[in-house]
């Protein structure tokens, strides 16, 4: 049975995570060392998350202005394409950081190979790193963990329309970055609607993911 967190435990968790620096060091330094450490592990994941995700979203929006306001410019098509891809990567690149980060200070006991997953280097170990998943596959798992480690069995529908649209739109980019011809440099309107319905379903889904994260943290 899950506890409600005291007022004081709710206090902490709000310094911890959402207070200056003084307020997070008091919250810290009432705590082991190791756990100290871990701690400031976590928040430097999580202060690198918001900062990345903050600049990625607006890089992603403002290319998005661009296209509609020049919907027939293919340079605006192929950057905003190549702006959405590059979230992904940040995105998922975040969550495995953050995943890790706070499974470590809740005590989980993480395989090697999961190590190298959500670390994206090599096994300890071996030295090898694990063969790459697809990119599917990839944003799968690591949603996946992401609620694992904060308690919650993983929101997100990847049946629906909008992640079959994404996974389309990331595998564009290769094709714009990789250019072999004239016409698979150019975005066609059908690739501008499906890049469209991939914004939405991201947008929906990491931020029901998050918030559903921080409940289960909270409530844990």
């Amino acid at each position: 049975m899950k506890l409600k967190p005291t007022p004081a435990q709710a206090t902490s968790l709000r310094k911890l995570f959402q207070g200056n620096h003084t307020e997070r060091e008091q919250v810290i330094s009432i705590h082991s060392p190791e756990m100290q450490k871990q701690m400031r592990n976590l928040i430097k994941a999580k202060g690198n998350s918001d900062k990345l995700f903050a600049i990625m979203f607006s890089d992603l929006n403002h290319a998005t202005k661009e296209m509609n306001a020049h919907p027939g410019d293919q340079f605006w098509r192929r950057t905003t394409i190549r702006a959405l891809a590059a979230t992904l990567d940040g995105i998922v690149f975040c969550l495995k950081q953050t995943a890790l980060a706070t499974g470590a200070m809740r005590g989980f006991k993480f395989s090697e190979k999961e190590v190298s997953f959500l670390s994206e280097e090599v096994e300890p170990t071996t030295g090898k790193k694990q063969k790459w998943p697809s990119f599917q596959e990839n944003v799968k798992e690591t949603f996946k963990w992401f609620g694992k480690v904060h308690s919650i069995s993983c929101p997100t529908d990847f049946n629906q329309e909008g992640f079959a649209a994404l996974c389309e739109t990331y595998q564009l980019r290769h094709r714009l970055v990789h250019p072999k011809s004239y016409m698979t440099f150019c975005v066609t309107d059908h690739q501008k609607q499906r890049a469209g319905a991939a914004v939405c379903w991201l947008d929906n889904e990491i931020q029901n993911l998050l918030e559903s994260s921080r409940r289960g943290l909270e409530s844990s």
